[in-house]
């Protein structure tokens, strides 16, 4: 994997070429991937600010959903499905595997933060991490399976989070997120 930071076009980002090869597996054992990470902070007014961060990504080789449509096709249960004219989803770039915008391009992060002089606000689609493990973390209130691409960065929460200072080197952090139909909270 190659990962270049801090570029000139923007606050800061990455760009990621990864190129995977698995050996021993059927189907396709290759896989590329481009990722393009540009973050942005516009400040606001005093202590108000603005973060984004788009992602640009695209994937070619071996699709994980291809993988497992080619296992059921190939079990008992493909002739089965076939016989009740079910139909697997076709991408219309079918190397490129998209369709529609949504497929490559997503705004990561976007949320204001207020810097009280007691405490900190932050309220939009941000990154929320709670512990860390290498696949799935028990504590995460809000947790994300990464099994299949354990490198991928989490995907942004919408939520609201306070973060209170305790001491010289500690936090209060209180939370507040919900899916992106804002239909469950936690």
């Amino acid at each position: 994997a190659i990962a270049l930071s801090q570029g000139a076009w923007a606050d800061g980002g990455y760009t990621e070429i990864r190129a995977n090869w698995q050996v021993g597996v059927e189907g396709e054992a290759w896989q590329l991937v481009e990722r393009f990470r540009p973050r942005f902070t516009v400040e606001l007014a005093e202590r108000w600010a603005l973060f984004s961060e788009l992602e640009v990504a695209l994937s070619q080789g071996r699709n994980q959903l291809a993988e497992i449509e080619r296992v059921v096709q190939g079990s008992e249960l493909g002739p089965i499905l076939e016989s009740v004219g079910y139909q697997w989803p076709q991408e219309e770039n079918d190397f490129l595997k998209i369709s529609r915008a949504q497929d490559y391009l997503e705004v990561a992060r976007l949320y204001v933060d207020w810097y009280h002089p007691s405490f900190d606000f932050r309220v939009g689609r941000q990154s929320i991490y709670w512990g860390s493990a290498a696949f799935l973390n028990p504590t995460d209130p809000f947790p994300e399976f990464l099994i299949a691409e354990p490198w991928r960065p989490r995907r942004g929460l919408n939520a609201g989070r306070v973060s209170i200072p305790i001491g010289e080197d500690s936090d209060l952090m209180v939370v507040l997120g919900g899916n992106d139909t804002f239909t469950h909270f936690r």
